[in-house]
């Protein structure tokens, strides 16, 4: 009986090791270009609720207040108010709900900058250089809208990793790409506005 024509294990071995060099060096430039697109995705985001809270305050003279327990989730009211076609939901906190603390919350962040608080000290002095606008003046305020990024951690959570609860020691630093797809810090969007 003659022997069929077959792939040798050597041949196999070769098939499967070019293949795993080829999946080695595909995967790492598809994650970073999925990561780099839901980052776009965020800014996107936080400008279509930029634009939201302008006609906000065009329509009530005032912005939605700080988040606090009265009120967690002001955004919604752009939402609410046909401002929003969609609510302001940050895609790095998804998969993320159950985790509890800063966490729970899937929507984006929103705050009023306060240069008193630690926390947003070091944003505020970056952002009144930048701007130019005076540190004080009467009934103004910065508010700012931030995603997690894609570390997937609240800038109250990251010296010493998610669920910590220690802040970070510069407060809000701005997500660079330029440091890796996986750099710490928030993709963040601010506003001065007068109240």
């Amino acid at each position: 009986m003659p022997i069929k024509p077959a792939f040798s294990a050597v041949e196999l071995l070769l098939v499967a090791g070019i293949s795993a060099i080829l999946v080695a060096i595909a995967v790492p430039g598809y994650l970073d270009a999925k990561v780099r697109a839901e980052v776009v995705d965020v800014k996107w985001t936080l400008k279509v609720i930029n634009d939201g809270l302008i006609q906000y305050h065009l329509e009530s003279s005032d912005f939605p207040e700080a988040p606090s327990m009265q009120s967690p989730k002001p955004l919604l009211r752009l939402y609410d108010g046909n401002m929003l076609t969609q609510e302001p939901v940050d895609r790095f906190k998804k998969g993320l709900k159950g985790m509890g603390g800063f966490y729970d919350d899937v929507l984006i962040g929103y705050d009023y900058i306060d240069p008193n608080n630690r926390l947003y000290r070091g944003y505020h002095a970056r952002l009144t250089a930048k701007v130019g606008v005076p540190r004080s003046s009467y009934n103004s305020k910065y508010w700012i809208l931030k995603s997690i990024g894609p570390d997937q951690t609240d800038f109250r959570d990251e010296a010493q990793g998610r669920l910590s609860g220690v802040p970070n020691e510069m407060g809000v630093v701005d997500y660079d790409p330029t440091n890796g797809t996986f750099s710490l810090g928030e993709i963040t969007r601010s506003q001065y506005g007068v109240f």
